[in-house]
């Protein structure tokens, strides 16, 4: 009995090692083989912006939808976001608020596919996560990003440490705008006068890669830090994220992130945080490689004073077990 038992295991054994190569090789195959006339998709090249130009229109489109479903997490479908966000650790919250659009008056003449612009004048010193902005950068993907620009056209969820980081996304999608694509464009205008003045970044009769209908959105910078984001219409289908980030991409607030359906007239307002207090961002940036065995290895440890009380001193001690 024992020798049947024996035999049957090894047999079981050879099996396996004769199925899962054809396993793997059939899962490669969908993801490597999106469309014959395309060359293999590389993912190292999927974050470099002159290979996506370099390929055709439904290339481009089969790769970023192969690359979508390899790393992006399950997104949420057709689940309306809530009315309201709980703060995050800076203390900003979100609320729905009354649509009210503003039309922007200046095409800034950014068009294309995964193009950004920048940096534009605010226009007066935005605060945003204890830091004042005075300039800014967007993209045709529905992103606003401060520091640097970013063409990046899709990232998973709010907050994360993956680039870019600091920004805002009033509808970040892959998205097209302008010839030879539609007759969207992005526009932007100021307004008000101190202490409430205001930003306003219209994306206008834009396109997603996955959509045949066009989306509206904009987002409103006010000079007390608030931020409004205005959604007129979405398109037909979308896989897209909206909220904030800081720049560290530790503290976030996301109202939506994935497929919630088609509807229109929305605003979200995020709110600053109006009480001054003292705030520490203490983080270790996520290491790379192994830790040696029976060896000590170094983590760095960032801390940042985010509040707006001025300079502080904080003690830091580490528990010895």
């Amino acid at each position: 009995m024992q020798r049947k038992l024996m035999v049957l295991f090894t047999v079981l054994v050879l099996l396996s090692f004769v199925i899962a190569p054809v396993g793997l090789a059939q899962a490669e195959g969908k993801v490597q083989d999106v469309n014959p006339a395309c060359p293999p998709r590389d993912s190292n090249l999927m974050k470099n912006r002159d290979f996506l130009h370099s390929l055709s229109p439904e290339c481009v489109r089969a790769f970023k939808v192969s690359y979508k479903e390899a790393h992006f997490s399950e997104p949420e479908q057709n689940i309306e976001p809530m009315t309201a966000g709980q703060p995050d650790n800076y203390g900003y919250v979100y609320n729905s608020t009354p649509y009210s659009w503003i039309t922007a008056t200046t095409n800034s003449g950014l068009t294309g596919d995964d193009e950004y612009m920048g940096p534009v004048d605010i226009g007066f010193s935005f605060p945003f996560y204890g830091a004042p902005q005075t300039q800014l950068y967007f993209n045709t993907n529905g992103l606003i990003t401060f520091g640097a620009g970013s063409w990046q056209w899709a990232r998973d969820g709010i907050p994360s440490e993956v680039t870019p980081n600091n920004l805002i996304a009033p509808f970040w999608e892959d998205l097209l705008v302008g010839s030879p694509y539609n007759y969207g464009g992005i526009y932007y205008s100021k307004g008000g006068s101190a202490p409430n003045r205001y930003f306003v970044l219209e994306w206008r009769g834009v396109e997603s890669y996955n959509g045949v209908s066009s989306a509206d959105f904009e987002a409103i910078l006010y000079e007390n830090g608030d931020i409004v984001v205005n959604h007129g219409n979405h398109p037909s289908s979308y896989y897209s994220t909206v909220g904030i980030e800081d720049s560290t991409g530790h503290q976030g607030l996301q109202y939506q992130h994935g497929d919630f359906g088609v509807f229109s007239q929305t605003a979200i307002h995020f709110s600053y945080p109006t009480t001054p207090v003292a705030r520490v961002l203490a983080y270790a940036p996520q290491p790379s490689g192994f830790v040696p065995l029976n060896r000590p290895r170094d983590f760095p440890i960032i801390v940042t004073n985010t509040g707006v009380l001025g300079t502080d001193t904080y003690d830091l001690s580490t528990p010895l077990n």
